[in-house]
């Protein structure tokens, strides 16, 4: 049986989430206006993903990360994406 309810997407990966924010120049992650906050750990797994798909560096949106984050895809598609228009 499949479970009664699905977890928040922002609880799984939050890769598409925090590239969104960083490419907006939201600081929404120190706030405390959260219905459920992602945990430390998944916003650390998620920086490291970004940081591998070059898309953020230093926790600062790259140029690579702006084009991205306007596609409708998770940033690995959407990275495979930008280099297949190179």
């Amino acid at each position: 049986l499949a479970p009664q309810y699905k977890i928040p997407e922002i609880l799984s990966e939050a890769d598409s989430f925090l590239l969104f924010l960083l490419s907006n120049d939201l600081d929404v992650l120190q706030s405390g206006n959260w219905i459920e906050k992602p945990s430390e750990a998944a916003v650390e797994q998620a920086f490291a993903r970004l940081e591998k798909l070059t898309l953020v560096a230093n926790r600062k949106v790259t140029k690579a990360g702006i084009c991205v984050s306007k596609l409708p895809l998770a940033p690995a598609y959407g990275r495979m994406v930008l280099e297949a228009h190179k």
